[in-house]
């Protein structure tokens, strides 16, 4: 605990236009470096695997559905719309489409980029309050973070989502403490383009964040009122409605009303309530958190005397202090939000990502400049030697894991290596060697390893699905899917595909103009077969799934 409170500065002097003339074009290579690493994470291998059913490959093909028809009001599915989400994600899937032409890589490129720019927004937003290394390792982090690194290869609204999020409670943090109109603006502008993202829950996000920290913070009632006032919420308002007021509008309009009653109420509100899908335990997100912000996830306890130091200084603390508070704030309205939703799904605490990786390298920057860095080998030894255990046991693994694995096993050992090394620069106090080894060996996993996953999940997954749409094409056939929905269908076909999921479809269906019908079939139905009442004619199958003749 000593060690914290001596590494936690007291005050953060203030900049003069000298010192800022001077540290800008440091902050500027900065930026350019973290963005460099992060398109080397992130665009590599984008494309290098077809659109994953059903949420990767939904979004991509929505895109391009809204592409082909013009409709930009409100997103499609198979053809019809889809009033789940709002626009923005899919306006800019859409764009990437229409600038680069249809493929997966265009199609995700919008979550790729989102992922790299909030690694600068996490540097350029924590830099003013917590100094250039802490700032720069956040980055990193955030980047580094196995669960980011998944999401930013895939075609979804939770990195754009996240980015947004992130930048308005940097910008409206740096606003209210500094008294700064500008800053505030561009915080709410933020947090308008996130609402038009995925709709109210981000207002609650930022909101619930900004509620903790003050209750935390604050001396009592007037002093809370006046914290609150100085975020000047009508000005957020106006700005927030500003963004988002003309679409809504548009698309309630558009859909007669029902996108109201299908956004607000059955998907913001049902899913609150659990009456939608998705629905887990309580536990669900401590797996979650730990596996996919593994290792930084552990070394979120590197100063353990750090909760007392901010309880004792969180009406006094320094600008540093404030956004230590701040952080940890935002990542328990993430997590304590989502953890009492009903509706879960991994993606979902993607928010709280950037808060955890702000902590984690302030925490780091403490225990560096403290005499206390050696107490790092008792996080990072157990890191180490779960790199080794990989790499002995990953032939008792099965499936994509074990294809992965031991086709890149020397790779594996390189990451160990340098995670070893890592271990003997602490034990030899070389602070700044040691964490650049520590960050090269989670960059360098997470940027190879990531993608290499992926590619191989779609080829063992995926692929056999592929191979049956591609014959129902190449055969210029009609063809239905019984009782699934996998958008890459109508991704590949670019025509509506009929989902049968009832007896009668599937004799609406026989009765359709044109031959022949066929159909795909996914293994646990297969009994559902009957409803064609003639036998229908095996034709492939491939992996779990067969297509059948129904003529």
């Amino acid at each position: 605990m000593q060690s914290t409170q001596k590494a936690a500065p007291q005050t953060v002097p203030p900049r003069t236009a000298v010192g800022r003339r001077r540290s800008a074009p440091a902050d500027l290579l900065t930026v350019l470096a973290v963005a460099t690493i992060g398109a080397l994470l992130y665009l590599p291998m984008l494309g290098s695997f077809g659109p994953l059913d059903p949420t990767d490959s939904f979004f991509i093909e929505s895109g391009r559905e809204m592409l082909e028809t013009g409709n930009y009001i409100v997103a499609l599915d198979n053809y019809q719309p889809w009033l789940d989400k709002p626009i923005l994600a899919f306006w800019m899937i859409a764009g990437m489409l229409k600038l680069l032409g249809v493929s997966a890589l265009a199609g995700r490129l919008h979550s790729a980029i989102s992922a790299i720019l909030l690694g600068v927004v996490v540097y350029a937003g924590s830099r003013p309050f917590a100094g250039r290394p802490a700032s720069l390792m956040a980055a990193l982090i955030f980047l580094s973070c196995p669960l980011a690194c998944v999401i930013g290869h895939l075609s979804l609204t939770d990195m754009p989502l996240a980015l947004f999020t992130t930048a308005s409670i940097l910008f409206l943090a740096r606003g209210a403490w500094q008294r700064s109109t500008g800053y505030l603006a561009c915080g709410y502008a933020a947090l308008g383009l996130a609402v038009m993202c995925k709709g109210p829950i981000a207002v609650v996000l930022v909101a619930l964040t900004f509620l903790i920290s003050i209750a935390a913070s604050a001396r009592g009632l007037e002093d809370s009122l006046r914290a609150a006032g100085s975020f000047r919420p009508a000005l957020g308002a106006i700005i927030v409605l500003a963004f988002n007021l003309p679409w809504y509008a548009a698309a309630t309009v558009h859909t007669h009303g029902a996108f109201f009653y299908d956004f607000f109420i059955r998907q913001n509100f049902g899913r609150m309530v659990g009456h939608v899908n998705h629905q887990q335990h309580w536990w669900f997100y401590i797996p979650v958190f730990f596996g996919g912000l593994f290792p930084w996830s552990l070394y979120l306890f590197s100063a353990p005397g750090l909760p007392a130091h901010l309880w004792r200084r969180r009406h006094t603390g320094s600008e540093r202090d404030r956004l230590l508070l701040l952080s940890a704030s935002w990542a328990l309205a993430v997590l304590g939000l989502f953890g009492a939703i009903k509706t879960k799904l991994p993606t979902y605490i993607l928010p709280a990502l950037p808060a955890v990786a702000i902590l984690v390298g302030m925490q780091l920057d403490m225990v560096a400049r403290s005499a206390k860095f050696r107490r790092l080998l008792l996080i990072s030894v157990p890191v180490f030697s779960g790199a080794v255990a990989v790499f002995v046991l990953k032939t008792r693994l099965h499936g994509y894991l074990r294809a992965v694995l031991t086709d890149n096993a020397l790779l594996i050992l390189a990451i160990a290596g340098i995670l070893g090394a890592h271990c003997l620069l602490l034990l030899g106090t070389r602070q700044t060697p040691s964490v650049v080894a520590l960050l090269a060996g989670a960059l360098l996993a997470c940027g190879t390893f990531v993608p290499l996953g992926l590619s191989a999940f779609h080829k063992e997954k995926q692929a056999g699905f592929d191979q049956l749409v591609l014959r129902s094409k190449a055969s210029n056939v009609h063809v239905a899917i019984l009782m699934a929905e996998q958008p890459s269908m109508a991704y590949v076909l670019h025509r509506p595909v009929p989902r049968l999921m009832t007896r009668e479809d599937v004799q609406d269906y026989l009765r359709s103009p044109g031959k022949p019908h066929w159909l795909v079939v996914p293994r646990g139905v297969l009994n559902k077969l009957e409803w064609c009442g003639a036998l229908p004619r095996l034709l492939e199958t491939s992996g779990k799934w067969s297509l059948f003749s129904l003529d």
